[in-house]
């Protein structure tokens, strides 16, 4: 009878263990597909033209408006909600790494990033490969598209 009882729970104890298996099929949260991964801006754009210092007009913010030191800068959202800018090997300054926090509202639509102040951004796509946010300025709206690399 004991031999039968520890057959038994054994048989319970795979059963078990087969039905946790099953829970790698779920559906991953927007969150976890960003998180501890090197987001690299590859794209920033704004909702209307805006002129620069030498006459250019256009909407492109990535091409005229981000520094070339900043183009290799990576975005870090790590489990737990830490944060993190890694300046790369191209850096503008002294500092390597700026830290902070990032949270995802429970509808997963509304991204916020808190360093020296709170970040909004409303989430137009996550994917386990692109990220796509976009936040409103006081005269321009923009679109930003993150990358892995």
């Amino acid at each position: 009878m004991k031999r039968f009882s520890l057959l038994l729970m054994l048989l319970s104890f795979t059963v078990l263990l087969n039905a946790c298996k099953g829970d790698k099929d779920d559906p991953k949260t927007k969150g976890s597909l960003i998180e501890n991964k090197k987001w690299v801006l590859t794209a920033s754009v704004s909702d209307k033209p805006f002129e620069l210092d030498n006459g250019t007009v256009s909407t492109d913010v990535y091409r005229y408006v981000i520094d070339d030191c900043s183009k290799d800068d990576y975005y870090m959202y790590e489990k737990g909600g830490k944060f993190f800018i890694d300046e790369g090997s191209n850096r503008c300054g002294k500092d390597q790494r700026f830290p902070g926090t990032w949270s995802l509202s429970a509808d997963e639509k509304t991204l916020t990033i808190v360093q020296d102040k709170n970040y909004t951004y409303e989430v137009l796509e996550i994917t386990d490969r692109k990220l796509v946010l976009f936040t409103r300025g006081s005269q321009l709206n923009f679109t930003h598209t993150y990358e892995v690399r």
